[in-house]
């Protein structure tokens, strides 16, 4: 390979390796990821939601993922914990901060999904609620 050939090679990785790093500026370092299924319709009653699992533990830096699998119903997740909850999170897609309470999703549709990232200890209750209100299931997030 002659000396030009191998300077492309050499320049095409760097391309490569700089536009790699930006990449990832912008998305949120997790050191660990853990899923929370919100279930119902076709699987239960349709008057019920449940949460797979309904209490999880985690360590902090943790990214929780909330995926709907409910057929019937687009859900809304709401965390009541004030500033506290605002506090100890980030990297939040899909929720938004409420003047009432800490976090709370816009409505998510089934195969939607929405995060936050937990960085500090300590746990948090939140409700997950169809659009009439009726029909509502509580989760727990503990960070230790």
């Amino acid at each position: 390979m002659g000396k030009k050939a191998a300077a492309i090679l050499v320049g095409v990785f760097f391309v490569l390796c700089v536009g790699v790093i930006l990449v990832n500026q912008g998305t949120a370092n997790a050191s660990e990821v853990r899923i929370v299924r919100i279930m119902g319709g076709e699987t239960v009653s349709l008057d019920t939601i449940r949460l797979e699992p309904e209490f999880l533990t985690v360590s902090p830096g943790t990214v929780v993922i909330w995926n709907n699998w409910v057929r019937a119903y687009e859900v809304k997740i709401i965390f009541e914990e004030g500033k506290v909850c605002a506090d100890v999170t980030d990297a939040e897609i899909g929720f938004k901060l409420d003047e009432k309470n800490c976090f709370v999703t816009t409505w998510i549709k089934i195969g939607e999904t929405t995060s936050l990232r937990f960085n500090q200890k300590g746990s948090f209750k939140y409700i997950v609620e169809t659009p009439d209100g009726r029909i509502k299931s509580t989760g727990t997030i503990r960070v230790r």
